[in-house]
């Protein structure tokens, strides 16, 4: 039995994210549809929701104003980024993802290729069950008469439980290159060895650290001019164009492209939001001088924007 994820695998990209850029350009509004789930996913930290609950909310706003009309466009601009014969799926093959199934059927005959994805109810506007990620893929497999895996074909190192169950895990960075494939275990000393290894890792946090103390000069002088916290926003905004130009150019060597750009702002904005609240806790609460709130906020908020950084995949 061979498994095949669909994200970064099957699919270039991550499908629900595409549809979000896809309608934010479209219909800049959206944005604000989307900005209004952040109390949710606070409650989603603290647990007082789960992550099934976080996503049904987060589907009704992404299906909210949404048309057959917009689908079919997003359909017709994505479809090339499907690969379903490149890999040689046959009746012993299965699909797993975390995708809902409207988008999933939008793309894949499910009559024609075994899915295990996220059930989700159009009419009812809700999961069927739990949400396909993380144990649930384990579950679900288990559910479906899979307790074996010969080889599971992955962009990451992230579904543990799933790996467990496989002989031999195949991780592609790219479509066409095997990044690395074991027969055993894997431990975090194996992903550290790995990551310690790979070219691009060191590259990605040499640029985040380079480009946070550069920020933090650049909005130590706007200080002289401006309040701090605005300061600090420009001066990261600044550093936002030029890391997406540094990261772009240099370590991925990939040309310009507006929806990554989008997708790259908005995969960042939860360092800038922590490093505006350490500004905010440092210099109005505890007034400190200006030169340590930034460098406080600088180095609090740098291990999320490396993270982010990292695992940001402009793919």
């Amino acid at each position: 039995m061979r498994v095949f994820s669909f994200t970064r695998v099957i699919y270039d990209g991550n499908l629900t994210i595409d549809l979000v850029l896809f309608l934010i350009k479209n219909k800049p509004r959206r944005l604000f549809d989307f900005l209004a789930l952040l109390p949710d996913v606070i409650k989603y930290l603290f647990r007082k929701i789960d992550d099934t609950q976080l996503a049904n909310r987060f589907y009704r706003v992404l299906l909210n104003d949404i048309t057959v009309s917009d689908l079919n466009l997003f359909k017709v601009n994505n479809m090339y980024k499907i690969d379903l014969d490149g890999y040689g799926l046959d009746k012993d093959s299965v699909i797993l993802t975390g995708e809902p199934s409207f988008l999933i059927d939008l793309f894949i005959n499910r009559t024609k290729y075994k899915v295990i994805c996220t059930e989700y109810d159009l009419r009812e506007r809700s999961i069927i069950g739990k949400l396909n990620m993380g144990k649930q893929k384990v579950e679900n497999l288990k559910a479906n008469g899979i307790n074996h895996i010969s080889v599971y074909y992955i962009s990451s190192f992230k579904e543990k439980g799933v790996m467990k169950m496989s002989d031999l895990v195949i991780v592609y960075r790219n479509k066409d290159a095997i990044d690395f494939d074991y027969k055993y275990k894997m431990t975090p000393k194996d992903y550290l060895h790995h990551s310690l290894n790979n070219k691009n890792w060191i590259l990605y946090v040499i640029l985040a650290i380079v480009s946070m103390l550069v920020c933090m000069v650049i909005a130590t002088f706007l200080t002289l001019i401006m309040p701090i916290i605005q300061a600090y926003l420009v001066s990261f905004f600044l550093w936002l164009c030029a890391t997406y130009y540094l990261t772009v150019t240099y370590i991925l060597k990939q040309p310009f492209n507006i929806d990554k750009v989008l997708g790259y702002i908005l995969g960042v904005i939860p360092s800038v939001l922590l490093g505006a609240l350490l500004v905010l806790i440092f210099g109005s609460l505890l007034h400190f001088p200006s030169f340590l709130v930034l460098l406080f906020s600088s180095l609090l908020s740098l291990p999320l924007l490396v993270f982010e950084l990292r695992f940001y995949n402009f793919d």
